[in-house]
């Protein structure tokens, strides 16, 4: 499968990490597959072996904390966004500015200080803990807390806003829909997974079980979020990062789950082809890339070969590892759909039925990459990991 039918190639990850102690940075990568491809990438299988030599990788921009407090990026076109965060420890602090910065093509390790950027507008109306931007079908971009603080006042402030680039206004949405049940001695619950289910239905699961969704379709005003059942047990909450298609594929960096519109408990868990196992990295994440054919789709899986949070001596230069897959999508369902019907007629009962392991079917891999970040870290980890959106192209298209 070409590569050149993804039309959206262009990835950005976010990290943090300290290449001098005590002295925290986050750091924007902004890659392109296709031009990796062009210029020398493997284009194939080699990127997964550990034989292969990775790829020396610089930030494309890197901000310190002592400048922008704890930020939330993403990409949109060529604007960097910039959402300065809080931490819980500095309640002193009112950090809701919101900055710009324009990409130019090539750019490659820029230090940015607050001179370099734009402020706009009032910024945010409330603080956010360890924030996350994530950017909308339209264009918007939503920034909400990664860590609610529910033992105090601040559970009280508005922990998601949706920010409208066009007007430079944020706008006010609504807290999850009830404090949550946490474990004794906790004071916090944590962000666990997030996509979009649809184009503008939004999710999010946390690590105390729940599971929310949130259209955005209608005015913030009018917003409501709305509580489901835990489909999948742990196994949707263990990871931080998913993507689900068309309501009945959820996919996570490492396998995938089937969920039959007609059988919401029953389950099947393909695993993906010739990746390897996020049991031997410490943090992995997955995107939906936009693919030529309509009814096919194509991921990225990035995995990162670092310790998080405290480095592990023998590896100071974290790896990363990406993966793009391809999915025939309506024979991927189907072959599901007969796996699924086959399975319950050989064992009806769902207590007695065994999990078996299989690949997903109709996907292949499209390419790998492996990558080395040329400065030592002593402490590294992944924030957030996804596509650079071009919104702007796809109002010319539906203007034409």
């Amino acid at each position: 499968m070409d590569i050149s039918k993804i039309t959206d190639s262009k990835l950005f990850i976010v990290c943090a990490g300290e290449t001098v102690p005590y002295r925290p940075e986050t750091f924007l990568y902004v890659i392109d597959l296709k031009l990796l491809t062009v210029t020398g990438g493997d284009g194939g299988d080699g990127g997964d072996s550990d034989e292969s030599v990775p790829l020396p990788i610089v930030p494309t921009v890197r901000l310190y904390w002592s400048t922008f407090n704890d930020p939330a990026l993403c990409v949109l076109g060529s604007k960097l966004y910039i959402f300065q965060g809080q931490m819980h420890k500095e309640p002193y602090l009112d950090c809701k500015e919101v900055y710009t910065y324009e990409l130019s093509d090539g750019a490659s390790n820029l230090t940015l200080e607050k001179a370099d950027v734009h402020k706009e507008g009032v910024g945010m109306n409330n603080p956010k803990y360890f924030p996350i931007a994530i950017v909308t079908e339209d264009g918007k971009i939503l920034v909400f807390s990664s860590s609610f603080d529910v033992c105090s006042s601040q559970w009280q402030k508005r922990h998601f806003e949706l920010y409208d680039p066009k007007t430079q206004i944020c706008h006010n949405l609504p807290n999850l829909p009830e404090q949550p049940i946490i474990p004794q001695n906790c004071s916090s619950i944590d962000v666990r997974s997030y996509t979009f289910l649809k184009k503008n239905v939004f999710y999010l699961s946390t690590d105390d079980g729940g599971v929310f969704t949130l259209d955005l379709k209608r005015k913030p005003e009018n917003c409501v979020w709305r509580r489901h059942r835990f489909y999948g047990g742990g196994d949707i909450a263990r990871h931080r990062s998913l993507v689900v298609i068309d309501s009945d594929i959820c996919l996570f960096p490492d396998s995938a789950v089937y969920i039959p519109p007609d059988g919401m408990d029953d389950y099947l868990f393909p695993s993906l082809p010739r990746c390897i196992p996020t049991h031997d990295f410490t943090y992995s994440a997955i995107t939906l890339l936009n693919y030529k054919q309509i009814k096919d789709f194509s991921v990225c899986i990035l995995q990162v070969g670092a310790s998080d949070y405290v480095m592990d001596p023998e590896r100071k230069y974290p790896e990363l590892i990406i993966h793009a897959y391809h999915t025939q999508l309506p024979k991927c369902k189907k072959k599901l759909s007969e796996n699924r019907k086959k399975k319950m007629e050989e064992e009806p009962s769902q207590l007695t039925r065994k999990i078996e392991n299989f690949e997903l079917p109709y996907t292949s891999k499209l390419t790998s990459f492996k990558f080395r970040v040329t400065e030592q870290f002593v402490m590294f980890s992944l924030l957030s990991f996804g596509k650079v959106c071009n919104c702007n192209r796809r109002s010319k298209r539906s203007r034409a």
